[in-house]
């Protein structure tokens, strides 16, 4: 399998949107199909195997007319949306990829870790695995406030995503979920722009919302953390969370 394009970002920051995004403009996109809790030597495997790849949630419409929808064939995918990508992407299984950072109002990302996933809660329930993975690769737990380890766990991970790709000299494109498709995404993902038209647009995509409102600046503990997640922010291109 030719694996060209990963996208990633965090937990609950819109990897079903962006899989289905890509898939409707023509890149078959797999949403967890490769990069997953199992690690890297499980999206390797898979990489290299003709078997089909499960991702019941990157189907998009233009591709529900085949006889099996849920079902990728590996060999035919040309892009994976996973936050569960980012510690390897200095692994010389993603060594020839080209990343997309996919990146969504941080606010309601940590407010969907907290009120929805609940992923770094005391008890993560059905989560934990996620838990466990996220903590192998960028501890938070040592924190006491729920709030403030969503808040660290979402800068170390895009932290982690721009140094990677730094050191790795990665083709990186770096995209706002709320913009939709623009002009400098299609020239990344070297796409004519008349793809545009009819492209994935619903925001919505990945919610299972459960909070009624989302967070904001005055509920994260003051400190490092939080002045570290505005900084890192302002850097990703939300420069104004008040």
């Amino acid at each position: 399998m030719n694996l060209e394009y990963v996208v990633v970002g965090t937990a609950r920051n819109g990897s079903v949107h962006m899989a289905r995004l890509l898939s409707s403009m023509g890149v078959m996109c797999g949403h967890e199909s490769l990069f997953s809790v199992y690690g890297v030597v499980w999206a390797m495997q898979l990489m290299e195997s003709k078997q089909p790849v499960t991702s019941p949630v990157s189907t998009f419409e233009v591709l529900a007319q085949s006889q099996n929808p849920e079902w990728f064939i590996a060999e035919q995918m040309r892009a994976e949306s996973s936050w569960m990508a980012v510690p390897y992407l200095d692994h010389k299984c993603l060594r020839n990829v080209s990343v997309v950072h996919s990146v969504r109002n941080p606010l309601k990302v940590i407010s969907s870790l907290v009120s929805d996933a609940h992923v770094f809660a005391d008890d993560p329930k059905h989560l934990w695995v996620f838990q466990e993975f996220a903590e192998l690769h960028a501890p938070v737990l040592h924190l006491l406030d729920e709030v403030e380890r969503a808040c660290y766990h979402w800068t170390r991970w895009h932290q982690m995503i721009l140094d990677k790709c730094s050191v790795k000299a990665l083709p990186y494109y770096l995209h706002r979920l709320e913009d939709g498709p623009t002009a400098g995404l299609l020239d990344f993902l070297k796409l004519p722009q008349s793809r545009i038209e009819g492209a994935f647009s619903n925001l919505s995509t990945n919610t299972w919302k459960l909070r009624d409102a989302d967070l904001t600046l005055a509920d994260i503990p003051a400190g490092h953390v939080k002045n570290r997640f505005i900084e890192l922010a302002a850097q990703l291109g939300y420069p104004d969370l008040a």
